[in-house]
C-alpha cells in the first residue's frame, strides 16, 4: 500500500512540475543504430520514472521471493524442531514410565527430525542401557559427542551414571575426574564423585577433599551422614591402636562429639586390643553427657574394673531409673554376677515400656537361676512369639 501511495504521489509531483514547464520545453533525440527517436521532454521524463517505477517493481518482487524462501526454509525448520521436542518430551515420558523401546523409537523419531540436539542422543543412550544394550548405548553417547562438543560435561555425567549402575566403579571414576578437571566445582560432578568413592570404599579421600569440597560448593543435607559413614568406615577397618589415634585426631572436633563416632571409635580400640582405653573415653563421655545410644556399647566393653562399670550405670540410673537401655544394660550385669532377683526386677520394668524378644530371653534366664522353670519357658514363649511378629 505505501509504494502505490508514493508512486500516486510522484505522479502528481510530475503533473505539477509539468504546468511550470515553458510552452515549448524542447525534446530529446535518441539515436540507435541508424534509427533516430524524437520526443518531448515531458514525455521522456515520464519514461523515465515509469522505467524507474518497473524496475523497483521487480526488484521488490525479487526481493520478496527471496525472503519467502527463507522464511519457508525457517518455517521447516522450526516445524522440525518442534517435533524433536515433542519427540524429547514423549520420550523422557516413555523412560519415566519404563516403556524402554517405545522410549527409543520417539528418541530416533526426534534424531530424524533434528540431529543436532544432543538431549535426544542422551536419552537414545538411556533406553538402550535399560534394554541391556551397551553397543547402543555407546554409540548414541559417541554421537553425542561429536554432535554438541561443548556438551563434554553433560554427555560424561550421564556416561559416569550409566557406569556406576551397572557397578563399574573404576570407569566411572575415570570419566569423573576428567569431568572436574572441566568443572572443579559441580555440583553434579561431587555428587556422582561421593557416590563413586563410596562404591569403591575411598573413604580417606571423602573425608579429606570431597566432603570439603563439597561443602563449599553446595550445603547439602547428606554430607554430615556421609561423613560419619565414611569415619565409621575407616575406624572399622583399622586394625592397631596407632591407627585408630591416627583416624581419630584427624576427625572434626564436632564429629567426635557424635554418639555414632564414639562408639565407632570404641569398638575399634576394643578391636584392636585396647578395651581399657575405650571404656574410660565412654565413661568420661557418659558423665558429660548420659546418651542412650552410647550405653549398650560402654556395657559390652571389658573393663579393667568390671565393678567400677557397675557402680557407674548404677549411678546413671539413679538420675534415669526408666532408661531402656539402662535397665537392659544392668540387667545384663546382673545375670552376670548371678544377682537374679536384681535383674528380673529391671527386665520387667524395662518389658512393661518396651517389649523385646531380647529382654523376653534374660528374664527366662533369671527365672532359671532361681528355680522357677514354669515362669522360665512362658518368657522364652512370649519372646519367640514376639520375635515371630516383629521379626526381633
Amino acid at each position: 500500500m505505501r509504494y502505490a501511495l508514493l508512486g500516486i504521489a510522484v505522479l502528481i509531483v510530475v503533473v505539477i512540475g509539468a504546468g511550470f514547464l515553458p510552452e515549448d520545453p524542447g525534446f530529446v533525440v535518441l539515436s540507435y543504430g541508424t534509427k533516430l527517436v524524437r520526443m518531448s521532454f515531458v514525455l521522456f521524463v515520464l519514461l523515465l520514472l515509469a522505467c524507474g517505477m518497473v524496475v523497483f517493481l521487480l526488484l521488490w518482487l525479487l526481493g520478496r521471493l527471496i525472503s519467502l524462501r527463507a522464511r519457508i526454509a525457517g518455517w521447516r525448520r522450526q516445524r522440525r524442531r518442534a517435533k524433536a521436542r515433542e519427540a524429547l518430551e514423549r520420550g523422557y515420558r516413555a523412560l519415566a514410565e519404563g516403556d524402554w523401546a517405545h522410549a527409543d523409537k520417539l528418541f530416533q523419531q526426534g534424531i530424524q527430525a533434528d540431529a543436532g540436539e544432543p538431549l535426544l542422543y542422551l536419552g537414545a543412550a538411556r533406553a538402550a542401557e535399560a534394554r541391556q544394550d551397551p553397543i547402543g548405548r555407546d554409540t548414541w553417547l559417541t554421537q553425542a559427542r561429536e554432535t554438541l562438543p561443548d556438551a563434554e560435561l553433560a554427555i560424561g555425567l550421564r556416561q559416569a551414571e550409566i557406569a556406576l549402575a551397572a557397578a563399574a566403579a573404576p570407569q566411572a571414576r575415570a570419566i569423573l575426574d576428567r569431568l572436574r578437571h572441566l568443572a572443579p566445582k559441580n555440583a553434579e560432578v561431587l555428587r556422582l564423585l561421593r557416590a563413586t568413592c563410596v562404591a569403591t570404599g575411598a573413604w580417606q579421600e571423602l573425608l579429606d577433599d570431597v566432603i570439603p569440597t563439597s561443602r563449599r560448593v553446595q550445603a547439602v543435607a547428606e554430607l554430615d551422614q556421609l561423613e560419619r559413614r565414611a569415619v565409621t568406615a575407616l575406624l572399622a577397618d583399622a586394625t592397631t591402636v596407632d591407627r585408630v589415634e591416627s583416624i581419630w585426631e584427624r576427625m572434626p572436633r564436632a564429629l567426635r562429639r557424635e554418639p555414632e563416632v564414639l562408639g565407632a571409635y570404641a569398638a575399634a580400640l576394643l578391636h584392636a586390643g585396647a578395651g581399657g582405653r575405650a571404656e574410660a573415653i565412654l565413661r568420661k563421655q557418659l558423665q558429660r553427657n548420659p546418651d542412650a545410644a552410647l550405653i549398650p556399647t560402654y556395657c559390652m566393653l571389658p573393663g579393667d574394673d568390671p565393678g567400677k562399670q557397675q557402680r557407674f550405670l548404677e549411678e546413671l540410673a539413679r538420675s534415669r531409673p526408666d532408661d531402656p537401655a539402662l535397665l537392659l544394660a544392668l540387667g545384663r550385669l546382673d545375670l552376670a554376677r548371678s544377682l537374679w532377683g536384681s535383674a528380673r526386677d529391671r527386665l520387667q520394668r524395662l518389658l512393661a515400656q518396651q517389649p523385646s524378644a531380647e529382654a523376653y530371653q534374660l528374664l527366662a534366664q533369671a527365672h532359671e537361676g532361681m528355680k522357677q522353670p514354669t515362669e522360665a519357658a512362658a518368657c522364652y514363649r512370649k519372646g519367640l512369639q514376639l520375635a515371630a511378629t516383629r521379626g526381633v
